[in-house]
């Protein structure tokens, strides 16, 4: 195979996945006490972070129980986590991790069971695990990468089902299935392709009573959602999401878009936004390098057509909401990796290569390398957003005022504050300002996205009847204003 003893353990069964979790302890122990990274960035993940105390306190009868905008799967398992280990982000950030070693566990596994050639090993470990942004993902407290492992766990038994239509087999993946869609609605349209296969299998083995299970595994998958509705009828659900409402075929040929968070102006159309999956540097995937060795059947053939389609009906669907995110993109890929592993072991095993492996493997390590170049630069932006929201946090803590507005770090910074000290959010109500309050204000982005909503009319009711003094700055880009008496036109 190869006299680099790398790549020998690389392709070994045995040793490449205990090499691949070695090397992610190894990175973790770097993320969390050399980047100083707890998995918090942004609005979503605090969000989520926060929604997780809300389900904690509720069961433990400290609480009531509220609305939340997308699915609770996630912190209702990082609620259940943290019941045992205490309040902390980082039981959430434990859960991605697992989740995204999990994800790999499955794809080896699927190699395994249908005979593949051991290179294949190394699109899983370095075209996967290392992938940066799904590993850069595994940090983060987001829903994404338990979303993937659900998704992987339905990819290996319905590859199980398939080929000897068992019943656990087939129970196995109504129950992953059910909880990757109430992890995150969307990939329900992933799960579309495998769900006809699978219904018409049922029906040609005439035992309808197998949809039972399907339902039960649906029952158990929603338990989570059905607590919320109960104890918050108001609290909204699947078809009151903003941007599923506002989901257009239209919007796949758009790159500005005018929504509830503000003006979104795009380089790329939405539908050529969707290719990302195939070419941006984040995924680094090398799919279209591959297909010069890839065969018609590597993609219409059995399974891999039901692949493929899922793929392509995913891609067209995320292409119709109105707004541009690497995220989405995110769970369609484990199944790109399946459908990249064929061309792979044709590329690997190419004869003209016979007399170039040493230029072979060196391209793998520079693959590697440049997979973890990339992750070490999208985990170093996301622990320098970390460390500006804990570093306004403190600023907060430091200063005796009463009152803070902002938009964008509201819900992050409010995360490390106590409940008498937060910052009021300006996109969603109108405020009415007084004398002393402070203003959390980044000029850039306020001019780019926030000029035709209620931020812009906040902003504009605050500057009408008060003077400002600029008390802070954060960087280049966020300042600091308190709000003064306004000096009268003499």
């Amino acid at each position: 195979m190869s006299n680099s003893p790398f790549l020998r353990a690389l392709t070994n069964p045995s040793k490449a996945p205990n090499l691949a979790a070695l090397a992610i302890f190894l990175l973790a122990l770097v993320v969390i006490f050399v980047f100083d990274f707890n998995g918090l960035i942004g609005q979503d993940t605090h969000e989520y972070y926060r929604f997780s105390h809300v389900i904690s306190d509720f069961l433990l009868g400290k609480g009531d129980m509220e609305g939340f905008y997308w699915t609770i799967m996630y912190p209702f398992i990082g609620a259940l986590s943290q019941m045992v280990t205490g309040e902390s982000p980082y039981a959430l950030q434990v859960i991605s991790l697992l989740s995204h070693i999990g994800s790999a566990v499955f794809l080896l596994k699927y190699i395994q069971r249908n005979h593949i050639d051991k290179a294949a090993i190394i699109v899983i470990v370095v075209g996967y695990v290392f992938c940066p942004v799904m590993l850069k993902n595994g940090f983060h407290v987001m829903s994404e990468p338990l979303t993937v492992f659900f998704l992987c766990g339905s990819i290996y038994y319905f590859n199980e089902y398939s080929k000897y239509s068992k019943l656990k087999h087939l129970t196995y993946w109504f129950f992953f299935a059910a909880f990757a869609v109430f992890t995150r609605y969307p990939v329900f349209i992933l799960l579309v392709p495998q769900s006809i296969f699978i219904f018409l299998r049922i029906v040609k083995l005439r035992k309808y009573q197998y949809l039972a299970i399907g339902a039960l595994a649906i029952f158990f998958a929603s338990l989570p959602e059905m607590l919320i509705s109960v104890a918050n009828p108001e609290g909204g659900g699947l078809f009151d999401n903003y941007f599923l409402k506002n989901w257009s075929f239209l919007n796949l040929f758009k790159s500005s878009f005018l929504t509830a968070d503000g003006t979104q102006v795009y380089a790329l159309p939405n539908i050529l936004f969707a290719s990302k999956l195939f070419w941006y540097p984040v995924f680094f995937t090398p799919f279209f390098f591959l297909l010069f060795w890839s065969k018609k059947s590597d993609f219409v053939k059995s399974e891999y057509l039901i692949y493929t389609s899922s793929v392509v009906l995913y891609l067209l669907f995320s292409a119709g909401f109105p707004f541009q995110n690497i995220r989405i993109l995110v769970p369609a890929f484990p199944f790109l990796i399946i459908l990249s592993i064929r061309p792979f072991v044709r590329f690997w095993n190419w004869k003209r290569l016979e007399n170039y492996k040493a230029f072979r493997n060196g391209a793998i390590l520079l693959f590697l390398t440049a997979q973890l170049f990339l992750f070490f630069y999208l985990i170093n932006t996301s622990a320098n957003r970390n460390h500006f929201e804990k570093e306004v946090a403190a600023y907060i803590e430091s200063l005796n005022k009463e009152r803070y507005f902002g938009y964008d770090i509201d819900v992050a910074v409010n995360s490390y504050l106590d409940k008498s000290k937060k910052i009021e959010n300006l996109i969603i109500e109108l405020h009415e300002f007084r004398e002393g309050d402070v203003l959390f204000f980044n000029r850039d982005q306020y001019e780019k996205v926030w000029t035709k909503s209620n931020v812009h009319t906040n902003i504009q009711r605050a500057l009408y009847a008060h003077d400002t003094v600029r008390i802070r700055g954060f960087g280049s880009e966020w300042s600091v204003y308190e709000l003064i008496k306004k000096e009268e036109n003499k």
